[in-house]
């Protein structure tokens, strides 16, 4: 039951940032690569999660990386910017789960997202499938994971 709950409440949560005429992508994202820094207890190479997809379009003016595992969910969001090869700050994050809290709550957690591939990260006209290609660093928000650098691969099906 509490799985339950905590499902369908980060998936209530993430469809309540977008209207139905937003463009997002659904898919799954794997680790290709971890900083040292993310040991023991950071994301691994080969963890695969679900996630959605959100470029920057002028009509819906974020970027957003979210991921879903069996136990919770982060949202990762850039305001105002596509994401691009730069690892920029987060606008915001949400963590939800067994401890749901907004890690830049934090003034000493740093969260940063890069996509270097495709670039731009928001192609003109949507394609109906994506690949998506980047960087996170400190990808849960805790502060001694800040020099945690994950790569990722994501795949994902328009949702229109």
């Amino acid at each position: 039951m509490k799985m339950t709950i905590v499902t369908s409440t980060v998936v209530l949560a993430c469809l309540a940032t977008s209207s139905l005429a937003d463009t997002y992508y659904k898919g799954r994202i794997i680790y290709t690569q971890a900083s040292p820094d993310c040991s023991p207890n950071g994301p691994q190479v080969g963890n695969r999660d679900n996630a959605i997809y959100h470029p920057y379009k002028s009509t819906e003016p974020y970027s957003a990386l979210n991921i879903f595992w069996s136990y919770g969910a982060n949202g990762l969001r850039l305001n105002g910017r596509a994401f691009d090869s730069n690892l920029r700050a987060l606008t915001s994050a949400e963590s939800v789960g067994e401890n749901s809290y907004d890690p830049l709550d934090d003034p000493n957690a740093v969260m940063k997202v890069s996509v270097f591939n495709p670039s731009p990260s928001n192609p003109s006209p949507a394609p109906p499938t994506i690949i998506v290609e980047g960087q996170i660093q400190n990808p849960w928000g805790d502060v001694p994971l800040n020099n945690c650098v994950v790569q990722f691969h994501f795949t994902g099906i328009r949702n229109n």
